[in-house]
């Protein structure tokens, strides 16, 4: 099968609030140590920064004084019924 792809085409992807508060946080913290770039190549890394500031220019409650809260409260909804 032959497909062509278009590179520059745009892609949705739908998550819940806890799922972009989580992966907002992880990424923002992958994003600011130095071993992100031991992790993954150039393009990855790349394509993680602008996942990381599209979540980050989304983010309700990035600047929120109870963002601990929020977050935690995410956790706990995704791991709810989850052996941890």
């Amino acid at each position: 099968m032959n497909v062509s792809l278009e590179m520059n085409q745009n892609v949705t992807i739908q998550l819940t609030l806890a799922e972009a508060l989580i992966l907002s946080d992880c990424l923002g913290r992958l994003n600011a140590g130095e071993n992100l770039a031991q992790l993954v190549d150039n393009a990855e890394q790349m394509a993680l920064w602008t996942l990381d500031n599209r979540l980050e220019a989304w983010n309700p409650v990035i600047f929120s004084d109870r963002y601990d809260k929020y977050l935690q409260d995410a956790k706990s909804f995704i791991t709810r019924g989850t052996d941890e």
